[in-house]
């Protein structure tokens, strides 16, 4: 992998959407995911957000591997040990 193609959470956040291989049916797909920003009480969070389903357990890796909330019509998934809280004023 080319070090441009290696995502991070600084970059995602900076760039506005991030395309994502995941494996969906059995099936690997580049899904286009966009950070949108979401308001609650206390501040903003941002989410990577797509509008196709997707596996949850591929969901939660996402999430754990950009250290990022993601929303999707399957839900909304947090990193390991970290909840809305943690990405307050991001």
């Amino acid at each position: 992998m080319d070090k441009e193609q290696i995502l991070n959470r600084e970059r995602v956040l900076r760039e506005g959407k991030a395309l994502i291989r995941v494996i969906h049916s059995g099936i690997a797909q580049k899904i286009e995911f966009l950070v949108v920003r979401e308001k609650v009480p206390g501040g903003e969070i941002p989410f990577l957000k797509t509008h196709k389903p997707v596996n949850a357990q591929e969901l939660l890796n996402v999430a754990n591997s950009l250290k990022l909330p993601v929303i999707s019509p399957t839900g909304k998934f947090f990193p390991r040990k970290m909840g809305m809280k943690d990405f307050l004023g991001m």
